[in-house]
């Protein structure tokens, strides 16, 4: 019985399309060693998010059919990294970025609550005969964002989140 009541508030399958135009980046860096055995790099990209202004939900029955506002904007990101070769077998890598959210707060939503963050990066890369290992691990860290009766869809709230991820690669060479 709760079928039949939920389908009456949702349309009837039919197919639909969205157009979503992809910014324009622009992306500059540059790596040095300021020693043997360093290597330092720095990089920003310029990413034209504003592009993204409306998202238009186009079905086969046009009376539902809808814009849905988004009025992104542009956005920089930051990154800065080193790494350490202590031998030719051993590598310690660091780094930090900051991405800048291009979505206004009004537009703020649980299907994508985003926001500006920091990333923390470690690694570790070494070789034991011909295996190859690297081992990393990020820390990110998003800025808490509140829509404070603002937003455009009626989801109102304050959105946090985080993430600590890892991984490792291996690479055997024979």
């Amino acid at each position: 019985s709760i079928d039949a009541v939920l389908a009456g508030a949702f349309p009837k399958d039919q197919k639909v399309s969205v157009r979503l135009p992809f910014p324009a980046t622009a992306a500059l860096g540059f790596a040095f060693n300021p020693d043997p055995d360093w290597t330092v790099e720095v990089d920003g990209l310029w990413t034209g998010w504003s592009r993204l202004s409306t998202v238009g939900l186009n079905f086969e029955d046009p009376s539902i059919s809808t814009l849905i506002d988004e009025n992104w904007r542009d956005a920089l990101s930051l990154r800065v990294g080193a790494e350490w070769r202590r031998s030719p077998d051993l590598a310690l890598r660091a780094g930090w970025y900051y991405d800048e959210s291009p979505q206004p707060t009004a537009a703020v939503d649980p299907l994508l609550p985003d926001a500006d963050r920091n990333g923390l990066t470690a690694g570790v890369g070494f070789n034991v005969g011909g295996l190859h290992l690297d081992a990393y691990g990020l820390v990110l860290i998003v800025s808490e964002r509140s829509t404070r009766g603002t937003s455009l869809r009626g989801y109102d709230g304050t959105y946090a989140s985080s993430a600590l991820v890892g991984g490792l690669n291996a690479t055997f060479r024979f």
